[in-house]
């Protein structure tokens, strides 16, 4: 951090509710209900990542970086 960042720098303490509830209200979502979709990981090895009968109508799926190509 240079020096000259120090000024805008802020110090929270608080808990992970309270974070949250702060971040909320910056981007808007406190009046309501809002949906958000979000990623659920799931371990799973490459053979069952190639079998249909492993996700759900509606899986989203996000390959990984380091993910190899099956043989």
């Amino acid at each position: 951090m240079l020096l000259d960042d120090r000024g805008h720098t802020k110090a929270i303490e608080a808990g992970r509710r309270e974070i949250n509830a702060m971040v909320r209200q910056e981007l808007g979502l406190t009046e309501g209900n809002t949906d958000v979709a979000f990623l659920v990981r799931r371990d799973t090895t490459s053979a069952e990542r190639r079998r249909a009968k492993n996700y759900d109508v509606g899986d989203r799926i996000q390959s990984e970086k380091d993910s190899v190509p099956a043989p």
